[in-house]
C-alpha cells in the first residue's frame, strides 16, 4: 500500500472519530442545558467567560489560528497528491474498449519472462514509478553481462506482447549465487 494511501485513510479515520466524539459530546451537553442541568463534560461557563476576556491581538489566538492553518493546509497538500496510478493501460483490442494491466502483474509477467531465460533461477521485479526493476539470480559464474542481456531481451519482448501505451524503462540486474 502506497504511503499517501495509508496516511489518507489515517486521517479519516481520525477526523471521522473526533466528529463522532463531537457529536456525541454536543448532545450530551445540549441535552443537559434542556433540561436545565449544569454542564456534565464541558465547562461552558468558565470557557465563555475566559473568551470573552480574550482579544484580537493575544498570541494564543494568533498561534491556534496558525495551528488550525497549518493542519489545514496539510490535510489539502494529501489530498490533492496525484496517486500513482494502479494499472498500465494497453493499447485498445477494440475501439471504445479500454484495456489496463495492473503494476502486480506487469512484474508477474517480467518474474516470468526473466525466468525462462536459460541460467536464470529465480526473479523478482518491481514496478516503480516509470521503471521495471528486474533482478535475476543465477549460479552460473562470469556471464554477468551477457545474462543480463538476454534477461532485458526476454522481458522486452513480454512487454511488447502486453502492447503497453508508455513502456516503463527497463532495469536488469543479475545476483549470482554459490
Amino acid at each position: 500500500m502506497l504511503l499517501l494511501h495509508l496516511v489518507n485513510r489515517l486521517l479519516a479515520v481520525v477526523i471521522a472519530l473526533a466528529l463522532l466524539v463531537l457529536a456525541a459530546l454536543v448532545t450530551v451537553e445540549v441535552g443537559r442545558w434542556a433540561v436545565g442541568e449544569p454542564s456534565w463534560i464541558v465547562p461552558w461557563r468558565e470557557w465563555t467567560g475566559d473568551l470573552t476576556g480574550l482579544r484580537a491581538d493575544d498570541g494564543r489566538l494568533a498561534a491556534v489560528a496558525a495551528g488550525l492553518a497549518v493542519l489545514g493546509l496539510l490535510l489539502l497538500v494529501f489530498e490533492l497528491t496525484p496517486r500513482r496510478p494502479d494499472a498500465l493501460r494497453t493499447e485498445p483490442l477494440l475501439d471504445g474498449v479500454h484495456t489496463v494491466v495492473s503494476r502486480k502483474g506487469l512484474a508477474s509477467t517480467a518474474d516470468t519472462a526473466a525466468r525462462s531465460v536459460n541460467g536464470v533461477i529465480a526473479a523478482s521485479s518491481s514496478v516503480r514509478r516509470s521503471r521495471l526493476h528486474v533482478t535475476a539470480r543465477t549460479r552460473v559464474r562470469g556471464e554477468g553481462d551477457d545474462l543480463r542481456g538476454r534477461v532485458r531481451s526476454a522481458v522486452e519482448q513480454a512487454l511488447t506482447d502486453l502492447d503497453l501505451t508508455r513502456r516503463p524503462r527497463i532495469q536488469v540486474s543479475v545476483t549470482e549465487e554459490s
